[in-house]
């Protein structure tokens, strides 16, 4: 789901004459990871309990768009180095690295619970 702060940027990065690409108007293009289960909120902005370590610290992921196609794409594969089994629950796409604006919230489906050495690759798909 696109948050209310999630469309407050797209509006800033497609029309706002001000907008440099950076800071407030930078790609929303990393990924975050939280444990928590409670359902996305159009007024969410941050991630709840969202991970910072063990091998689940926000991170840039992969942009892929084709040409003439209605979505886009953004990948990334994280690896647990955690010695606590970590169930994934929801992704938050932001634009930046730390803090930043989120711009989308997703429960993920079958959320995968990981141990020490499991990887798992996520795609965010937007339409567009």
């Amino acid at each position: 789901m696109r948050v209310a702060s999630g469309r407050d940027l797209q509006s800033r990065v497609l029309a706002d004459t001000a907008s440099t690409g950076t800071g407030l108007y930078a790609a929303a293009n990393f990924i975050a990871l939280t444990e928590n289960a409670t359902a996305p909120a159009d007024a969410d902005t941050a991630l709840l309990g969202e991970l910072t370590a063990g091998g689940f610290a926000r991170a840039q992921a992969v942009y892929a768009h084709t040409n003439g196609t209605s979505t886009y794409t953004l990948t990334k594969t994280f690896t647990s180095a955690d010695a606590t089994t970590r169930t994934l629950q929801k992704i938050g796409i932001f634009n930046a690295g730390t803090a930043g604006t989120l711009m989308f919230e997703t429960a993920i489906p079958s959320p995968p619970a990981l141990v020490s050495g499991d990887q798992v690759a996520l795609t965010s798909t937007t339409s567009i």
